[in-house]
């Protein structure tokens, strides 16, 4: 038998910074016991630059409706792999 389980929580603060946290467990009886189920995170943020007063002068001349980073980070398996 496959299961698999997952959560993810999303954070916004001002509208202008935001963080994604969630985690995801596979398992599978084909697996010893002790790695019967996998554990794979994933995490991204990013700030929105363009909503900063020190860059709407920058963001007129440039014409430049929004502008954001972002950074993530994730792990991911091949429990589809599993004959």
């Amino acid at each position: 038998s496959i299961r698999g389980f997952f959560l993810q929580q999303n954070f916004k603060f001002n509208n202008q910074l935001f963080l994604t946290v969630a985690g995801r467990v596979d398992g599978s009886s084909v697996f010893k016991k002790e790695n019967r189920n996998q554990f794979y995170p994933k995490v991204s943020g990013s700030y929105v630059i363009s909503e900063s007063d020190f860059f709407a002068p920058f963001a007129q001349k440039a014409k430049i409706d929004l502008f954001k980073i972002r950074a993530a980070y994730g792990e991911s398996g091949n429990l589809t792999g599993i004959g």
